[in-house]
């Protein structure tokens, strides 16, 4: 199945027990764009994570939670379910396009920026991780910065991430997995695909934009406030 419905989050959740984006260190900070215009606009996808070649690597899995196990035979060996949020941002240092790997914790994160940027490929975000490498408390907070008007016109094309990121498996493609710990065919690359470097509108578009924090945001943060779980 691949996506999912992201109103059917707890439903799968009850069934469940460029390059990437990644902060790294604690109050580490990136300033980035959401490549999405609403809520409704960013996918969430429906995988399991195997081991392949010595590399862990995600294929989606092949049924709607409320269908039966049957119909994936990774559901049906046990491998665990992943809801997965793969966000497609764009760095505004780098000017490429990244994936941030984030789990359903990060839906309250997002509901919240979609509320307050409308629409949200409109506003550069800044975000800081809270979090020493290795912390499960870790946590990120993002700081919307003033509006500008762009559009996703302005940006890099999304990359298709089923078929690079997610390997695209038929039923009996996996269940040959299953069985012998390989697919019958060569592997699909599984890392987002290399963007160019910003077009000339995008460079121009951004050196010309100044943000600033919003001035309702207080001055000074706190902690705790605006946080999802790692």
């Amino acid at each position: 199945m691949g996506k999912v419905n992201i109103n059917e989050i707890e439903q799968y959740q009850e069934k469940m027990q460029g390059g990437f984006f990644a902060l790294k260190n604690d109050k580490d900070v990136a300033r980035v764009r959401f490549l999405y215009e609403t809520m409704e606009d960013i996918p969430v996808y429906a995988v399991h994570e195997i081991e392949l070649d010595g590399r862990r690597k995600y294929v989606n899995c092949l049924r709607s939670y409320d269908e039966p196990l049957e119909k994936c035979p990774l559901c049906l060996a046990k491998y665990k379910l992943l809801v997965k949020f793969f966000l497609q941002l764009y760095d505004e240092d780098e000017q490429i396009v990244k994936v941030w790997d984030r789990g359903v914790t990060i839906k309250g994160m997002l509901e919240g920026l979609t509320k307050r940027c409308n629409p949200l490929v409109g506003t550069a975000v800044e975000i800081e991780r809270s979090g020493k490498p290795g912390d499960t408390r870790t946590t990120y907070t993002p700081y919307p910065l003033t509006a500008d008007g762009a559009t996703l016109e302005e940006f890099p094309e999304k990359t298709e991430l089923i078929g690079t990121l997610i390997l695209d498996k038929t039923q009996q493609e996996l269940e040959y997995f299953l069985n012998h710990g390989e697919f019958p065919e060569s592997i699909q690359r599984t890392e987002p695909a290399a963007r160019q470097p910003a077009t000339s509108r995008t460079t121009r578009a951004t050196s010309e934009r100044q943000p600033e924090r919003v001035s309702t945001l207080p001055q000074r943060r706190v902690p705790g406030k605006g946080n999802v779980n790692f």
